[in-house]
């Protein structure tokens, strides 16, 4: 095996004792802020659940990273060879991460939600880690009860299901982890018996102004549409007039000229009839 000049010392043990492990599971990282939190997660949960020693999560980290982050992580390991894994993360946090202070961290931790599609164990995972930026990683072993209250409150309000919301309040749990590990049971218990019943949808009634044009549904009148071309034009005369079905013209008699086939409303001789009626 070759050794680099930029390899840091003891690297060629750790890096054979790190062949058999899924390193390649780990992503790379090259500095962007957005990718720090992911990347540090990944080493921690590779480093508990293979049982890692620090200087093996270190040379595992030196080999996933790229650019100046490699650059940075060889160069403390060659000065510090004996630095705890805890530390160098907080190096990492410093130098890489976002600068965020205590009243920015605890904005985030009270706009905390759950997100669309996200479950609960997602969301109590990151309200725990708003958490430990605003208070700090000792938090839970100094928090008074009404800290504890407050943050329930704060998590309560982050839940998107009113269910669970209800019944968790109902519950007055005392601490934050008891509040979690309730509002993640009734998640499950919420999944496993619901059944989405029929939604039976009301009748729809229109308290608006109704619509003028029954051919296109505009405002205007159908007389005045430029589309009633689809359907037979109505003479403004018979609008909003009785009709039947078949056609009853043979039985309409006018009463001014005695004559069928129309009404007195509709006779040609009232107009000179009611003049000649009002001259006598």
């Amino acid at each position: 095996m070759e050794f680099r000049k930029d390899e840091p010392k003891g690297f060629m043990t750790h890096k054979d004792n790190l062949s058999t492990q899924p390193a390649a599971n780990v992503p790379t990282f090259d500095g962007r802020e957005k990718s720090i939190n992911n990347w540090l997660e990944e080493l921690d949960k590779l480093q508990r659940v293979y049982g890692l020693t620090d200087e093996s999560v270190k040379t595992l980290a030196w080999t996933r990273a790229k650019g100046t982050v490699s650059s940075f992580l060889g160069r403390i390991m060659q000065e510090s060879p004996l630095l705890a894994w805890a530390l160098v993360k907080k190096e990492l946090e410093k130098t890489f991460g976002s600068v965020v202070g205590p009243q920015q961290a605890f904005g985030m931790l009270i706009r905390s939600r759950q997100r669309a599609g996200e479950d609960v164990t997602s969301y109590s995972e990151r309200f725990l880690a708003a958490i430990k930026k605003a208070y700090g990683p000792v938090w839970i072993n100094e928090a008074s009860p009404l800290t504890h209250q407050q943050l329930i409150g704060v998590f309560l309000d982050g839940l998107s299901s009113h269910d669970v919301k209800t019944r968790i309040f109902r519950l007055q749990p005392e601490t934050v982890a008891e509040a979690i590990r309730k509002a993640k049971e009734e998640s499950l218990a919420h999944k496993r018996f619901y059944r989405p019943e029929r939604v039976e949808e009301p009748m729809e009634i229109n308290h608006g102004r109704p619509r003028g044009c029954f051919n296109c549904g505009g405002p205007h009148k159908c007389r005045f549409c430029s589309r009633r071309g689809s359907i037979p034009a109505v003479p403004s005369r018979q609008i909003n007039r009785v009709s039947t079905p078949h056609d009853d013209r043979h039985l309409r008699r006018c009463f001014v000229c005695h004559k069928p086939g129309h009404f007195m409303r509709d006779c040609p001789q009232r107009g000179g009839r009611s003049h000649q009626q009002s001259l006598n």
